[in-house]
């Protein structure tokens, strides 16, 4: 049975703001105001000079003063700039973020200090950024709620836009009962070599920068590591986080090229939560042979990986989120529900592509089950003939006491005729390495013999009548961090 949330007047909010002196109580009036499904009327205007150099302008973004009218409500003297970076620029109809408090020091509305408004640009059905952050919540993962605003500037319409609530101090208020810290990165990573390009957006409130300890954690031996992460991050939602952004398969997120995403430290709890932002991409079939499933761009995710548990608790909550988030007829639903509110806002030259694009997503979601199924069963991890496939296709060694040796081991699966018979070797002195044979098939096994100086090093296997060595298998040893 289809759900429809009733429209919130205008009149509502404004008794529920008053009651509460202008700040809205946690999850009250701004919860409306963001119920799924809504299409406001958001109407800015501003000096047409300000708006040419808003829509022209580059990082850092200047503020100019405008006033706003949402579904006939006016909120003057208001601070608007551009917002975005790489495929959401747009010169002619920018992303925008709204200050509410720009120029009126206190000013609220429905207890928001700001408004986030997405030009969607990359999403010719307007709706996949909203899609994924209803998944996350429903997950139990925090994520920005999100509906949708036609948006009209000195009267020229800009078409749909995605309302999505800002991650500001506001939002971790409403999710987290005590004191808590914000940082957002973007096209970074959490070791010590990136970790200067997370940006902290809220004031540290304790001693030290807690950061640091999360990113050290990550440089711990293997036997250490799992339960350092689960004092300093929330684990379990962690892999929900992973889990459903590789269900959408959305790759530009932090698991696979360290994008679009927050960080809230929840003091009271003195644990990280990972917050999914920039969700516009995903929900279309990724090209055939892309291994999705095991993307690993930052150093957090690839050390994961490369524990068996750390594997084994990533794949079993891929299942898990099939079993109990992804309900393909609630899905589709949702999106019949609300494609006929969005098509009346856009341009006409502009609803023939988001028509192809909403078949595109429920394709996607009709399929997606099935297709990452056959991706995770066993028959799927053989190599094409003639070429070698690891299942750990990454070794981490963090640094350990002088003298002693550490060994990890892979199991190899091999394309070729018959058995894998053959040598390996390394070009690095202080790994040692050797192919055996098992019950479960050929395994690598590779030593590193401390000190070994960090680094990447390479560890080829050579099948015996072959000259040359095939897929050769990554080794990196981890420096200790060091801080900026």
């Amino acid at each position: 049975m289809r759900t429809v949330v009733p429209r919130m007047s205008t009149a509502a909010w404004l008794l529920l703001a008053a009651c509460s002196g202008g700040v809205a109580p946690a999850g009250e009036p701004a919860a409306a105001f963001f119920s799924p499904g809504l299409v406001h009327e958001v109407s800015i205007r501003l000096d047409p000079d300000d708006w040419e150099r808003l829509r022209r302008s580059s990082r850092p973004y200047p503020y100019f003063p405008a006033d706003l009218t949402i579904d006939g409500h006016r909120l003057p003297w208001v601070g608007l700039r551009k917002k975005g970076t790489a495929g959401s620029l747009s010169d002619t109809r920018p992303a925008l973020k709204v200050r509410l408090d720009r120029y009126a020091r206190g000013r609220r509305f429905l207890g928001l200090r700001r408004l986030t408004l997405n030009n969607a640009l990359q999403d010719g059905a307007r709706l996949r950024q909203c899609l994924a952050y209803r998944l996350y919540r429903r997950a139990g993962v925090p994520a920005p709620r999100c509906n949708f605003a036609r948006v009209t500037v000195n009267g020229r319409d800009l078409g749909i836009y995605a309302n999505v609530e800002t991650i500001d101090e506001v939002f971790l208020a409403r999710l987290y009962p005590g004191p808590a810290v914000l940082y957002e990165g973007n096209y970074t990573d959490l070791d010590a070599g990136w970790r200067s390009r997370v940006e902290r957006k809220t004031p540290a409130t304790g001693p030290g920068e807690v950061l640091d300890r999360l990113v050290g954690a990550l440089y711990l031996p293997e036997g250490d590591l799992l339960p350092a992460l689960a004092r300093l991050l929330d684990l379990e939602e962690f892999f929900r986080f992973w889990a459903l952004t590789v269900l959408m398969a959305n790759t530009d997120s932090f698991h696979s090229n360290g994008g679009n995403f927050y960080l809230a430290y929840e003091e009271a709890a003195g644990r990280f939560h990972f917050i999914p932002w920039g969700a516009d991409e995903g929900f279309s079939p990724p090209s055939p042979g892309s291994g999705l499933l095991w993307v690993a761009g930052p150093l957090l995710v690839k050390r994961l990986l490369a524990l068996p548990a750390g594997r084994a608790r990533y794949l079993d909550t891929l299942r898990d989120m099939l079993a109990k988030v992804w309900r393909e007829r609630q899905l589709l639903d949702w999106i019949d529900e609300v494609a006929g509110k969005l098509a009346a806002g856009l341009f006409p030259a502009a609803r023939a592509g988001f028509r192809e694009q909403l078949e595109v997503v429920r394709g996607f979601l009709r399929d997606r089950r099935r297709n990452l199924l056959e991706e995770m069963a066993p028959a799927r991890t053989r190599p094409p003939p003639g070429s070698l496939l690891a299942e750990r296709p990454l070794a981490y060694f963090a640094p350990f006491r002088t003298g002693s040796a550490q060994t990890v081991c892979t199991r190899l699966y091999w394309g070729g005729p018959g058995p894998l018979s053959g040598r390996a070797f390394s070009r690095e002195a202080a790994l040692a390495v050797r192919l055996e044979e098992g019950a479960g098939g050929p395994r690598l096994c590779v030593t590193l013999r401390a000190p070994a100086r960090p680094g990447r090093h390479l560890v080829l296997v050579r099948p015996r009548g072959q000259r040359r060595a095939l897929s050769p298998l990554q080794v990196v040893t981890l420096p200790e961090p060091r801080w900026e």
